[in-house]
């Protein structure tokens, strides 16, 4: 913070200087000198203020093509010009166009130093997280960050002396004040006319990001994983305005908020179960009983023998295995997600907000989207009475959660700080799954009313080698045990199953009723010749190559509870079930019985129809598996309704709330 104060200190007393005492005859006492440097100097400061916005986070730069460096250049002139038409001055709006670029890169710089990816526009936008960043953390001064600044003062004093010369340059180096004068009625004359070219300038802007897609027009790809992927190869103004097109979606043709709340209410209606009363249930008094929903998002947690024949699974995944026939389990069997190898933060906001990314592909929530805005399953328990807390035993601002948390209305984020478990951290600094499920005892014991407690693990994070994390391979299948990566995957997964009968043997010592929902968020990424010959061993065994390529995105899952509870009556009757994320979280709602709303009862009726639908494509008993790149092919009226319908009601939850 000292460096940066005294940089900008030092800039602004150093401009004010050469404005006062620098001579402008300097330049040179030719006219025709100062005006071509005049427009050389306008035509390079879009080029100038893109490296104010990228040098201090990244470098070297301009490694993006010629393509996407004309766009950002041509985004930052149009900054410049709206800046230039809407201050009293045009050299006002130079100055002002320049300290905003050198301000914003310098901020996303501090912001990712400190939550390790870039300002989203979400953060634009929400003037409460603005200030929760610019006062939760200490700003810093690096190399690139100083370079910036002293760029950005040399840019003004160059414009400001260019400026000057050329209205005070008489050919013998004087000021012809009276002329300067003279000229300020002419300069307030144009004013108007400035103005109405900054509105056609952000009618510009406004139609250019509402109408183009620009990760699919201009050839840019995203990487969810990892946010600065994006930045870095294709400039700060470029991806930055790519992000605001994704949060403003097209509406789903015919749809209307009217339509979306009709067809919650007519799927609530002809939900085919029971639902209602809790006489009809075993649904107990909360204020009596305490019920505890507990969801645990396990990171990477995986059942290979999902994609191939794989023996080594049924003792290394024994608990997990034994719940199959475990009274206490309702729901044992795949969950399909919409990710892969990364992007955690998808399956959780599936869970959490019974949204499918299959209808908002290209977006990154957690980023791009304000959740006081959104609906979730968060406020359905809150109004139940249940306190929400949110746990994820690593930093609080990864993929924002710490913001994101509180604007769902958690009412507590136990990150990191929250899980001290002396001998229970890896070489990594990664928290066991057994140091997380005791902090989570912890928290349900401490906790007398009722509570809603989501759970995000880390123990299974990727950097699977021996380097990081010694002593933790086992043997597999010999086909596979060269694979050293497989092996120490293996490894974590017998020490999440050991943790699991840890925690459920917890739990059933317990009097008051605790339900438990368990999936998988994703598949690890692991060495992938290692994962083809595992998926070719069963490629015979899938339907159709859909169903093959779902295979890399199937995770276990299960819904267990230590005291009675209503079966679902009508959910798949095979030996194992299948479900999404989406229909996840209101699957948890059902079994701990909650007062379902409306929502929850049209999506438990949903998915009687449309068992699974991500990001991949979707499985219905009519139609068996399609492909996302089919979807348009499907001739079953009835499948294209619920998928029509569905659209409405998540662009209603999610954009329209």
């Amino acid at each position: 913070m000292a460096g940066i104060a005294l940089i900008i200190v030092l800039g602004t007393l150093g401009t004010l200087a050469a404005f006062k005492w620098l001579p402008v005859n300097f330049l040179s006492n030719n006219r025709s000198f100062v005006k071509a440097a005049s427009v050389v100097t306008l035509a390079a400061l879009p080029l100038l203020m893109l490296c104010m916005f990228d040098l201090p986070w990244d470098e070297p730069l301009f490694k993006m093509g010629l393509k996407h460096l004309l766009l950002n250049y041509v985004i930052c002139a149009l900054i410049l010009l709206f800046f230039i038409c809407i201050a009293y001055k045009p050299i006002h709006g130079i100055y002002l166009a320049i300290i905003v670029s050198a301000s914003f890169g310098v901020a996303n710089a501090e912001v990712i130093g400190f939550r390790f990816y870039p300002i989203a526009p979400v953060d634009i936008l929400s003037v409460r997280t603005a200030a929760a960043v610019a006062g939760g953390y200490q700003i810093f001064c690096t190399r690139n960050i100083a370079l910036t600044f002293i760029m950005m003062f040399v840019c003004i004093i160059w414009t400001g002396l260019l400026n000057k010369a050329y209205h005070c340059n008489r050919g013998d180096g004087s000021c012809d004040t009276k002329a300067i004068t003279r000229t300020v009625p002419v300069v307030h004359n144009l004013r108007r006319a400035r103005y109405l070219i900054a509105i056609f300038i952000v009618c510009i802007l406004a139609s250019w990001i509402n109408l183009v897609d620009f990760y699919d027009k201009y050839d840019m790809e995203y990487k969810d994983w990892d946010p600065l992927f994006a930045y870095k190869d294709y400039g700060l103004p470029l991806t930055f305005t790519a992000q605001i097109h994704t949060m403003f979606p097209d509406l789903p043709e015919g749809y209307s908020a009217a339509k979306a709340d009709e067809i919650i209410s007519t799927g609530a209606e002809s939900l085919p179960i029971e639902v209602s009363s809790p006489e009809a249930t075993d649904e107990v008094d909360k204020s009596q009983s305490s019920p505890v929903v507990l969801a645990i998002m396990n990171e990477s947690f995986t059942d290979f023998d999902m994609l191939g024949k794989l023996d080594c699974n049924k003792e290394y995944l024994k608990n997990y295995y034994a719940l199959k026939d475990d009274p206490g389990t309702l729901e044992w069997g795949c969950t399909y997600t919409s990710t892969y190898g990364g992007g955690t933060y998808k399956s959780e906001f599936e869970y959490l907000t019974g949204s499918a990314m299959a209808n908002i592909p290209g977006t990154i929530p957690y980023m791009m989207f304000d959740f006081t805005k959104v609906s979730s399953l968060v406020e359905e328990y809150k109004a139940e009475g249940y306190k929400c807390v949110a746990a994820h035993a690593f930093l609080p601002t990864d993929w924002r959660r710490d913001r994101v948390y509180a604007d769902m209305g958690f009412d507590k984020f136990l990150d990191i700080r929250d899980f001290d478990r002396e001998g229970k951290i890896d070489s990594r600094g990664y928290l066991s799954d057994e140091g997380n499920y005791e902090r989570m005892i912890e928290e349900i014991k401490n906790t007398d009313e009722p509570l809603f407690l989501f759970n995000v693990t880390i123990q299974n994070h990727g950097g699977y080698t021996e380097g990081e994390l010694p002593g933790v391979a086992v043997d597999v299948d010999p086909k596979y045990n060269g694979y050293e990566d497989f092996r120490i995957f293996a490894g974590d997964m017998k020490k999440s199953d050991e943790a699991l009968k840890y925690l459920l043997d917890e739990l059933r010592k317990m009097e008051r009723p605790v339900t438990v929902a368990f999936f998988g968020d994703h598949q690890p990424s692991l060495d992938t010749e290692c994962l083809d010959i595992l998926l070719e061993s069963e490629k015979d065994t899938a339907s159709n190559d859909a169903e093959f390529a779902q295979r890399k995105y199937i995770t276990p899952y299960f819904i267990w509870t230590n005291h009675n509870s209503l079966p679902l009556e009508g959910k798949p009757t095979d030996e194992v079930s299948i479900i999404t994320p989406t229909y996840l979280g209101v699957a948890t709602r059902y079994y701990a019985g909650c007062e379902l709303t409306d929502f929850d009862k049209y999506m438990l009726n949903l998915r009687s129809k449309l068992p699974m639908l991500n990001i991949n494509g979707l499985y219905t008993d009519r139609t068996g598996f399609v492909a996302s790149t089919e979807l348009d092919t499907i001739s079953d009226e009835e499948v294209n309704e619920l998928l029509r319908g569905y659209s409405y009601v998540e662009y209603r939850r999610v954009y329209d709330k």
